[in-house]
Formats: structure tokens, C-alpha cells, sequence
């Protein structure tokens, strides 16, 4: 490595079988090599400029949101006899540490791992505060090395949520993971969220066995056959189905403007692309009925889904702000970046995704059957339906 290519001062005192490198601000590596392998110690007393010097050197654009403050030390040991086998210890201490909305306070790590050798060691990690918005949790993780297998106690304590105390093993050697059950319970102002899961993988697929259920507007949703596909760009996988959603609180949340009555369906095959950035999926919501429960759309919402749908809306009796309808559908579909949607009730030639009562109310017909365009398009659309204006909030 040239450390001259990077904006930082270093010196290098080389021999036959070691070198030490000095790197100003932030820190030293010393490596030594014998016929056991090769040993590398790595101390910081500033991480802030080691992560820098990363950056300057690897382009890594994951560090770019991570920033410390106070004290921040770690040290890294290390015996490598090739890339499959080898051990490792770090110790570290940070005072405070920031990666994009989380915080975390008072970091202790004294820990180690092995791939194909022998080890026996016993440590922990510590984390005294964590914060995510208004989700504030408190971390001990003891952990066990056995050789190839390093096994961690999770205990977690938060203000917003119940987490059972498990376990995490994983085989370095392998490249497995697998874990005890894992039970969570979370109650929010609009929402309970129950989580019974278990996890089993490799490095190249890690499957959450299990289901998260979330109770929320008079019904629920359950998410299951959840994947984690390993990455530079983690793709998370799972399928969503949802039923008896209360419309009419659902809407109240929003300027899509009002709807009543109930919806039930299903998302499936979703896949995210680093946890937020929808790959594909296949969704269908509609009407589900449910006795003596009023069904009304206002003018607002009409003209919402008319300018997401691509649709035009056909009104029975004029002049009001709100209507009725018997059944609301649509079939999404996301692939290759193309969004398609679809109404579920067909006439003939004509595809409805509201669908009128039986003399008097409004229907929203799509008129484009072959309604494709691309997914930033589609987002620019809902943006664009249900941005506030003022006025009108029906």
C-alpha cells in the first residue's frame, strides 16, 4: 500500500519480518510475520480520523453517516495463517457515536471471533443508550468464543418495546447463523406489534423464520417469509397480508382526502434493495364487507386515486362532496422498475378500481388498461396527490 496517495502523514519503519506504521492522528499498525502467519495489531485513539483515512482510501460511502465524540479507542489483534483461517480480539470504547438518526452512548467492546482455530474466550458488548427518534434502548450482549463459534446472550431494554432475552450463535468457519426464538412486543399511539421469529442462515441467505404481526386501524397486518439476502446492497425480502383496515382511519391521516368502509389483500414477493428501496412486488387491496358498515368517498379522494390511477372518475349524481360506493380494487405490480396497476372490476372493455352502487355514487374507471411507467414516476404522482394545498380537506 502507498500511503502517500492519501491526504495524511505516515511513517513506516520496515524489516525483514515486521513493520510498524505510524499514521499521524490516527494511529498505528504493527505487523509481524513468522511461520504461524501473520500477526497484526491495530490501535486508534481517534476513530473520527480513522474513519477519514478510510474513507480517503476505500471510498466506503457506508462511513460517510458514521461520526464519534469523546473518547474513542479501539484495538484490533489479529493471527492470520490464511483467509479461512485466522483469530481475532478487539477491544474498543467510545463515548458517543452517530450513524445517521441513531445515537449511541458509553460503546464497550471486548470481544473475540475464529475461523478454523482453536480460541476460548469470554467477553461482552455494551451499549448504554441508543436512540432512534423516540425509540431509546439500553444493550448487554455477553459473548463466548468456541473455537470456530462465537455465541452471544442478547439482553435488550427499551422504552417502547419488550424484547425477550436470546440467543445468537454464529460459525465462522461455516458461515452460519442461527438463533433462539426471538419475541418482541411494541405498543405506539396508533399501533401494537407483536414478533415471533427465529433466525437461520448463511452468509449468502438468512432466512427470519416466523411472523410480525402489527394491529393497527381496527385490523391487522402480518408479515412472514422474511429473507435477507447479503450484500454491499442488502436486498430484504417478505410477504404482507393485511385485513379489516379501517379506511375511514386510515385516510384521517392523510390529505388523500376521505374514504369509509373497510379493505383487506396482500403484498407479495416484496423486495427491498438496502432496507427501503422497493425491487419488486405484487399488490392487491379491495373491499372487504363487512355488515352494516357505511361505504363513502369524497370528491378529494376521487381525484386522488384518479391522478395516481391514471383514471377518470364518472359521478351518478353531481354536485356533492362525498359519494357512495360499493367496492374499491386494484392490482399493483413493480418489476424491473416498471409500476403497472390495474382495477379489479371489469365491464367489457372498461377496468374500475371504485366501483359505483347500484343507481347512484361515483366510479373511477382506468382508462389506460396498459398502464405502465416507471416507479420514480409513480412516487412523483402520489407526491403530487396528496400534497397539502389548504382548503378542501374532504
Amino acid at each position: 500500500m502507498d500511503f502517500s496517495l492519501y491526504p495524511t502523514e505516515s511513517t513506516i519503519y520496515i524489516d525483514k519480518n515486521s513493520a510498524h506504521i505510524e499514521i499521524k492522528k490516527v494511529g498505528t499498525v504493527d505487523i509481524n510475520r513468522n511461520k504461524k502467519g501473520i500477526n497484526l495489531k491495530i490501535a486508534s485513539d481517534n476513530l473520527t480520523a480513522a474513519r477519514d483515512f478510510i474513507i480517503s482510501a476505500t471510498e466506503n460511502e457506508f462511513l460517510n453517516n458514521l461520526s464519534f465524540k469523546g473518547k474513542q479507542k479501539a484495538i484490533i489483534l489479529l493471527n492470520i495463517k490464511n483467509s479461512k483461517q485466522f483469530k481475532a480480539f478487539l477491544k474498543a470504547e467510545v463515548l458517543k457515536a452517530k450513524y445517521k438518526n441513531i445515537e449511541a452512548k458509553n460503546i464497550e467492546i471486548n470481544t473475540a471471533i475464529a475461523a478454523s482455530e482453536k480460541l476460548k474466550h469470554k467477553g461482552y458488548i455494551k451499549i448504554e443508550r441508543i436512540k432512534a427518534d423516540k425509540l431509546i434502548s439500553e444493550v448487554s450482549i455477553q459473548t463466548a468464543t468456541n473455537n470456530s463459534t462465537l455465541n452471544l446472550e442478547v439482553n435488550i431494554k427499551s422504552n417502547k418495546a419488550k424484547i425477550e432475552p436470546f440467543y445468537l450463535t454464529l460459525n465462522l468457519a461455516k458461515r452460519e447463523i442461527e438463533s433462539s426464538k426471538i419475541k418482541a412486543y411494541a405498543n405506539t399511539d396508533i399501533a401494537k406489534a407483536t414478533a415471533d421469529l427465529k433466525i437461520k442462515g448463511t452468509d449468502k441467505l438468512i432466512n427470519i423464520l416466523g411472523n410480525i404481526t402489527i394491529r393497527i386501524f381496527d385490523g391487522y397486518l402480518k408479515i412472514k417469509d422474511i429473507k435477507l439476502i447479503p450484500s454491499k446492497l442488502p436486498t430484504l425480502a417478505c410477504n404482507i397480508t393485511f385485513k379489516h383496515i379501517n379506511l375511514k382511519k386510515l385516510t384521517d391521516m392523510t390529505d388523500f382526502g376521505k374514504i369509509t368502509g373497510f379493505v383487506e389483500g396482500y403484498v407479495k414477493n416484496l423486495k427491498l434493495v438496502n432496507f427501503k428501496n422497493p425491487l419488486e412486488f405484487e399488490m392487491l387491496v379491495k373491499t372487504e364487507d363487512v355488515k352494516g358498515t357505511s361505504k363513502r368517498i369524497s370528491l378529494k379522494a376521487v381525484n386522488s386515486i384518479s391522478k395516481v390511477g391514471g383514471g377518470i372518475a364518472t359521478i351518478a349524481i353531481p354536485f356533492f362532496k362525498n359519494f357512495a360506493y360499493s367496492s374499491i380494487g386494484f392490482k399493483a405490480t413493480l418489476k424491473n422498475n416498471i409500476f403497472s396497476l390495474h382495477g379489479l372490476y371489469k365491464e367489457g372493455d372498461k377496468e374500475y378500481i371504485v366501483k359505483k352502487g347500484f343507481l347512484v355514487g361515483v366510479s373511477v374507471i382506468n382508462m389506460n388498461t396498459d398502464n405502465k411507467i416507471e416507479w420514480n414516476d409513480f412516487i412523483n404522482r402520489v407526491k403530487r396527490a396528496i400534497k397539502k394545498k389548504g382548503g378542501d380537506k374532504g
